[in-house]
């Protein structure tokens, strides 16, 4: 994450040497600093915007993995949770299915006992 903010960062102070760049020369290099200024600052927007959602997530991971924690008993992780949350709940999944399934087959086993022995 920190690595993301620094080239985010350098990224913002590249987009301002373009603008002065494109600013001082009134030629085609200036038209060309001046667009790839613009499009490299868009760029950066939208990354900001990326960062703060990516960060907003860390931010909730540690609070999920105190209520996973304490609710199922287990020792996930912040990094697990952040990382693995879908595969985390895919297994959850699974495991709940086949517990349904087995439950079922085990109940379609007793009343078939119960239908041998004539209860």
């Amino acid at each position: 994450m920190i690595l993301i903010l620094i080239a985010i960062v350098m990224s913002i102070v590249l987009t301002t040497l373009l603008f002065v760049a494109a600013d001082s020369d009134c030629g085609w290099k200036g038209f060309i600093a001046g667009l790839t200024a613009v499009i490299l600052g868009v760029a950066t927007g939208i990354t900001v915007i990326c960062y703060c959602y990516m960060v907003w997530e860390w931010q909730a991971s540690a609070y999920k993995v105190a209520i996973i924690n304490r609710e199922y008993g287990t020792k996930y992780t912040r990094e697990e949770i952040f990382y693995a949350t879908n595969v985390i709940d895919t297994i959850r999944e699974i495991d709940r299915k086949r517990i349904e399934i087995n439950g079922n087959v085990l109940k379609g086993k007793e009343s078939l006992t119960k239908q041998m022995k004539g209860e």
